[in-house]
């Protein structure tokens, strides 16, 4: 019941902020490093696409999604029934907060939720992600940024960094 009112409540505020022609789109490509209990992955991929309300204004609510794949595993895990798993898991992110943005240059402390499936296990968390952006001087539509991600709760010691580079499209 609590996620069905955190996503109504996302819905309307975006709404209302289309309403306003407050909003704004953005797209990435990730690329992590220096994973932590990730089983032995060395690094990962993905993509990620973000929308912002409240444009216009220094402190904005961004929620984002994101799926990154996670390579370089070595280990293949084998259940008792001869079924084999490679550990390299995909993390599906959904994430909300706020950023701030100073001039050109912005920071986001975002919570969400995040599902993968390592082994045989499939995990559910909390994940916390602190990012940095900039927005270069002569190209207004691009994004670099870097960014630290955690799980939260049981599984908290997993975390990785990264960095990201991507383009606004509205």
């Amino acid at each position: 019941m609590k996620k069905w009112i955190y996503l109504l409540s996302l819905l309307c505020t975006f709404s209302w902020a289309k309403a306003q022609k407050n909003y704004s789109l953005s797209a990435s490509s990730n690329f992590s490093f220096l994973t932590n209990r990730i089983g032995n992955n060395d690094a990962g991929i993905g993509l990620s696409v973000a929308a912002n309300a409240f444009a216009k204004r220094p402190l904005q609510l961004k929620a984002e999604a994101s799926l990154d794949h996670f390579i370089g595993d070595k280990l293949l895990y084998r259940d008792a029934f001869g079924n084999d798993y490679p550990s390299n898991p995909t993390m599906l992110n959904f994430r909300a907060g706020p950023e701030f943005f100073i001039n050109k240059i912005s920071i986001a402390a975002l919570y969400g939720y995040v599902s993968y499936k390592l082994y045989d296990y499939k995990v559910h968390s909390g994940n916390l992600k602190l990012a940095f952006a900039v927005r270069p001087p002569k190209h207004s539509k691009m994004l670099v940024g870097a960014y630290f991600t955690m799980l939260t709760g049981k599984y908290s010691d997993v975390h990785f960094w990264g960095v990201n580079l991507g383009f606004k499209i509205l």
